[in-house]
């Protein structure tokens, strides 16, 4: 057998085993491993920090307590040429059997890595403690909050939880369902909470179309450009809540910095595009995350540019495809993790798409998504609209998830931008933790 650390690592299936402290039983498991295979054991995770990066000090962002920063590894290398993928996960699985809390392959074909971590040493939240506006500290919201809502008149998830924060918003309904959402919704609200909602009649019925979102979404941006507003906020219908994501915890947030945090960064850049929170599921907690994520998607909690330049053009994945809109124009386009949003994923939620264009959430409807997501990206790629420097099938590829056969992955970094606008970070000079309080 050729030992290990004579190959290099583009050679090899490389598996990390991850843990905080071992117990003994782990430790001698561990021990069962063959030490042809060991190429490091007890290796002090090397991560960085990367909250500076960004010059975010609008809030408290700490990203040192995340799991990577504390934890050690041990680093195996099986030789390719003699050990399949399969082979080399079920040779560690046999081995550490029940005291593995995850395992799972990452990265792409050359770069991909059997992951491993452990159980024990978990750090448990306080999910009962949340974070509240200090009475008298608010921090004024500049752009007008808008829901486009269909077939939801009895759930209103998100106008809800703003309900909680006490945030005025906007709810954008179609003529046909005006009715029921005043009368099932609306009426049923306190003096107080009506002032805070306000239905819109769009005077259309945009579900006849078959289009999706995109239709009533480009009615939203017209009608705020017409009322001379440079962004307005669009958000889906079906957000459950927003958390704050500190110190690897993730608590709910009952605040008007829940928008306005992002409002006050940007202010400090020129030539900013889209910008939105990301969601809740994509950011564990325990983990270093930066604060922002540069030039890639977007997804329901919008932050959007109302002028003519974009507009919503597809029937799926309306979402991708505009962000990549925003990221081929050359604009700085900022995905915060400070704020995220909390919602079910596509099609499991009554009303909205979910009993239209997604085929009630169905594996048909995934795979309609997804087929049409690659030929539109196709189509861009071929006609010179959008530039890539991989393989178009490295670029987009269908990546299962436990609940759906379909699911996209893009390679957001591979997109070349001729006049890209060069980020450099600038400290705002007022933080803002002073205005909230946890309770």
């Amino acid at each position: 057998m050729v030992k290990t650390k004579k190959l290099t690592e583009k050679e090899c299936h490389v598996v990390f085993i991850r843990y905080i402290k071992l117990t003994e039983k782990q430790e001698e498991l561990l021990k069962q491993i063959d030490e042809d295979f060991i190429y490091k054991k007890n290796e002090k995770e090397k991560k960085k920090q990367i909250k500076d990066k960004y010059g975010f000090n609008i809030l408290e962002y700490d990203n040192s307590t995340g799991y990577y920063n504390r934890c050690y590894r041990y680093i195996l290398r099986f030789e390719k040429k003699k050990y399949s993928k399969d082979f080399v996960k079920e040779y560690v699985e046999n081995i550490l059997k029940d005291e593995i809390k995850c395992i799972d392959w990452n990265g792409n074909d050359e770069t991909e890595k059997l992951g491993i971590r452990l159980k024990g040493d978990e750090k448990k939240l306080n999910t009962k403690l949340s974070y509240y506006n200090i009475e008298n500290r608010n921090c004024s919201i500049k752009y007008p909050i808008s829901i486009l809502s269909y077939g939801r008149y009895n759930q209103n998830k998100t106008s809800k939880y703003l309900l909680k924060c006490q945030i005025k918003h906007y709810i954008f309904v179609e003529e046909s369902e005006y009715d029921l959402y005043m009368n099932n919704y609306y009426n049923k609200l306190n003096d107080k909470d009506k002032w805070l909602v306000n239905i819109i009649n769009t005077y259309n019925d945009f579900h006849l179309l078959n289009l999706g979102g995109s239709p009533v979404r480009n009615y939203i941006l017209d009608y705020w450009l017409k009322q001379g507003v440079e962004r307005c906020w669009m958000l889906d219908d079906n957000i459950n809540c927003y958390k704050r994501y500190n110190k690897g915890l993730k608590l709910k947030i009952y605040s008007d910095l829940i928008f306005s945090s992002i409002e006050r960064y940007i202010k400090e850049y020129d030539n900013v595009g889209i910008c939105s929170h990301n969601i809740c599921g994509f950011v564990r907690s325990n983990l270093n995350r930066g604060v922002i994520v540069l030039n890639q998607k977007h997804y329901s909690s919008l932050l959007l540019l109302t002028n003519k330049q974009f507009r919503f053009k597809h029937k799926y994945n309306e979402d991708v495809l505009i962000s990549i809109d925003y990221i081929i124009s050359g604009k700085i386009n900022f995905c915060f993790n400070h704020i995220l949003y909390n919602k079910n994923t596509s099609g499991k939620d009554t009303g909205g798409n979910t009993n239209t264009i997604y085929k009630n959430g169905s594996q048909e409807g995934y795979r309609l998504k997804y087929e049409y997501l690659y030929d539109e990206l196709k189509k861009m790629y071929e006609y010179g609209l959008i530039k890539i420097n991989c393989d178009f099938d490295k670029f987009i590829f269908n990546k299962p998830l436990k609940s759906k056969d379909y699911h996209h992955s893009i390679q957001y970094n591979n997109i070349i931008v001729d006049n890209q606008t060069i980020f450099e970070p600038k400290i705002y000079p007022v933080k803002l933790d002073d205005h909230l309080e946890l309770r």
